[in-house]
């Protein structure tokens, strides 16, 4: 594709596909890796895969019932609980929020992470990345944690070949 563009006198400057620590399909492949490699910002969306990563939703406060994402995640919570418990570890380490933790590592990866906000918190929060940093440490944990998932988060727009 780069050298499509490039014969047509155009340069592919970026890309969006999904990423988190539950769907690390583009890391695996080597999609973050090439993009660095050759310049090209990688946004990753889902980052906080529709809530279930900010550490708000659990067994006692499910997410919406008759949601898409409450359909999908709700009966899921046991095996996303390892890596919440992952992430909330790392996020006492630093004074921060589960959120804050799943986003940098996302920034962390060389992503551009785009976060959906709706409230004044969510946008403190998300404020709040750019004095965070973690360690090699840290992203060995998360890293770990989120490797030994066998959730597969393909959603209904995806297809597991992305």
């Amino acid at each position: 594709m780069i050298e499509i563009l490039g014969e047509a006198g155009c340069r592919l400057s970026a890309i969006q596909n999904h990423l988190s620590l539950m769907h690390r399909a583009s890391l695996d492949s080597g999609l973050v890796d090439f993009c660095r490699t050759n310049g090209i910002d990688f946004y990753s969306y889902m980052v906080l895969e529709q809530g279930a990563l900010t550490g708000r939703f659990d067994e006692a406060h499910p997410m919406p019932s008759g949601s898409g994402r409450g359909a999908f995640y709700n009966s899921r919570r046991g095996e996303i609980a390892p890596l919440m418990a992952a992430i909330r570890t790392v996020a006492q380490k630093h004074g921060a929020a589960p959120s804050q933790i799943a986003s940098r590592w996302a920034i962390e990866k060389g992503t551009i992470p785009i976060l959906g906000v709706t409230k004044v918190l969510q946008v403190e929060e998300a404020a709040g990345l750019a004095a965070l940093k973690l360690d090699a440490e840290d992203m060995a944990q998360l890293d770990h944690a989120a490797a030994d998932m066998k959730l597969k988060t393909f959603r209904e727009w995806e297809s597991p070949e992305d």
